[in-house]
């Protein structure tokens, strides 16, 4: 299978993370993290859309905006990280 990097976004791309309580939002924003990084052959609108349509809304969640793959990677490593970060909102259901 090849690698070839994948074309940038067209506009800005939601990515969307939740988990039961604050921790396990942060956990799964790593597994996100983990998951994407390094894998230029999944398009960042693709992350974006599958975790839309995919994934349960629970009680603590994220969302990060970003342009591009690089901008909504460092947006989901600070959630897992528990950083502040300006492309990110954080929320309780």
């Amino acid at each position: 299978s090849t690698t070839e990097p994948t074309p940038p976004c067209s506009g800005p791309v939601p990515w969307t993370v939740s988990g039961h309580t604050e921790p396990a939002l942060r956990a799964q924003a790593a597994r996100l993290t983990a998951h994407v990084t390094g894998r230029h052959d999944v398009a960042a609108d693709v992350v974006g859309r599958t975790l839309a349509v995919s994934r349960a809304g629970l009680e603590h969640r994220a969302v990060v905006v970003g342009t591009d793959r690089e901008d909504l990677l460092r947006g989901i490593a600070a959630v897992a990280d528990d950083r502040p970060d300006a492309r990110v909102v954080r929320g309780r259901a």
